[in-house]
């Protein structure tokens, strides 16, 4: 049982109306960001790792709020993504065709590394109520795995003040609509972690987590330093880890969208600039 992949950017099919199904699915310029497709760009760079698109551009990534919550585009980011699904007493879904609800957390910092010493923590106080919204499309690769709606939240860092350290929008997708008004963030918890990746501003891949295969899990500028917070790997020892079932640990195909990173883990490490001890 495989799922399709997320299509190749230069197929020009990222995203789908749902609404019509009958149309093209191309995306308004108004709801989408120009990806530059040059030799150095975030979506090369994942095609050349053979990694695909795996974590979708979004359009808040490119934004920053200021104080007063108002969204400004003057400045580059470094980036978080980070995908959960249901935890059923302790065992995440592994096949997001049978799962009721994903998620997709993507948040924007100024400072990667400062976010992995200090710990990533968020909650519902973060959110910004006034920027909730239900989306009218949703991303084909999601469309294609059953989802046919999706609710957006956007939050900021409350902790520090009027300097933020990050925001993010959180990205519900659900089979039913009656779903997403229903649907808590205080019923989520980083034990619904499936799937996280962080990039530096230049679009260079930094960290890497998957559930389903332990070996392919990387932090390139702090290895085994144990991470705080929404950050799923490395924990303390003893620290509590959602149990996946072994067949999809050793499944070729994922359970979920997206592929992993490539097979020769050590060559694409040291290809990203990083010393391996």
């Amino acid at each position: 049982m495989t799922l399709k992949r997320y299509p190749d950017p230069s197929e020009g099919k990222n995203r789908r109306d749902t609404n019509d199904e009958a149309e093209s699915g191309k995306v308004p310029a108004e709801n989408s960001l120009p990806i530059e497709d040059s030799e150095g760009s975030r979506e090369a760079h994942n095609r050349d790792l053979g990694c695909g698109p795996r974590w979708p551009e979004n359009k808040v990534i490119q934004h920053i709020f200021d104080g007063k919550g108002n969204i400004r585009s003057d400045k580059e980011l470094g980036s978080l993504s980070i995908r959960m699904v249901p935890n059923l007493n302790g065992r995440l879904v592994d096949d997001c065709r049978e799962a009721a609800w994903m998620v997709d957390l993507l948040v924007g910092c100024a400072d990667i590394a400062r976010l992995m010493r200090e710990g990533f923590f968020w909650s519902a106080a973060d959110v910004l109520p006034e920027q909730g919204r239900i989306a009218k499309r949703l991303p084909a690769e999601w469309a294609d795995s059953g989802f046919r709606h999706c609710r957006v939240w956007i939050l900021m860092d409350r902790s520090h003040g009027d300097a933020p350290q990050w925001f993010a929008s959180l990205e519900l997708f659900a089979r039913s609509f009656e779903l997403l008004p229903r649907f808590r963030l205080q019923d989520l918890s980083p034990q619904n972690i499936c799937e996280a990746v962080a990039w530096v501003p230049s679009g260079d891949v930094v960290y890497n987590y998957d559930c389903r295969s332990p070996g392919r899990n990387c932090n390139c500028i702090y290895d085994g330093m144990p991470l705080q917070g929404w950050w799923p790997w490395p924990k303390d020892e003893g620290a509590c880890v959602a149990e996946v079932p072994q067949h999809a640990r050793d499944a070729d195909e994922l359970a979920f969208p997206g592929p992993p990173l490539p097979v020769d883990h050590d060559e694409t490490v040291k290809s990203w600039g990083c010393v391996i001890l």
